[in-house]
């Protein structure tokens, strides 16, 4: 869905400038701009808007609780990231999670901790920005029933 939002908006944006450099339809200024500074005022949204999501760091997300170990698959939505992670945990390891907000509470991020021999060990933060509020809560549904106590 994020990619296509964002393939919806370089449309739109596409469009919006074809419109405006092949019609007469800003052939007068309109609020006082002419055309070229429309056309920089619509890249400079465009750029914002692109910059915020890749801010973000939205992830496409695979979650399992079956089986014996809780499954954690995930990799970045930004353009050129080929970048693709995975936490596997055993159920009878896994101690406790963080949801923590981060950045003025634009930034999700997921915390797993894992008992180990020599201590709890907690993993890379998983961004779960991408996540509806409905997924996010069956995420954390299902992590509450296997933390196991220490």
């Amino acid at each position: 869905m994020v990619r296509f939002r964002t393939f919806v908006l370089t449309l739109i944006f596409v469009c919006l400038v074809i419109v405006i450099y092949t019609t007469r339809l800003l052939d007068t200024p309109l609020f006082g701009l002419h055309k070229n500074y429309i056309t920089a005022i619509l890249v400079g949204i465009f750029a914002l808007i692109l910059l915020f999501q890749y801010f973000l760091n939205l992830c496409y997300i695979y979650f399992s609780d079956e089986g014996t170990n809780l499954i954690f698959r995930f990799y970045s939505l930004r353009i050129f990231s080929g970048r693709k992670s995975s936490i596997e945990i055993p159920k009878n390891g896994f101690v406790r999670f963080e949801m923590k907000r981060n950045c003025l509470g634009l930034k999700r991020n997921l915390y797993l901790y894992q008992q180990m021999r020599s201590g709890v060990a907690k993993y890379p933060p998983i961004p779960i920005n991408s996540l509806t509020k409905g997924e996010r809560t069956a995420i954390h549904n299902s992590l509450s029933r296997h933390v196991q106590k220490v």
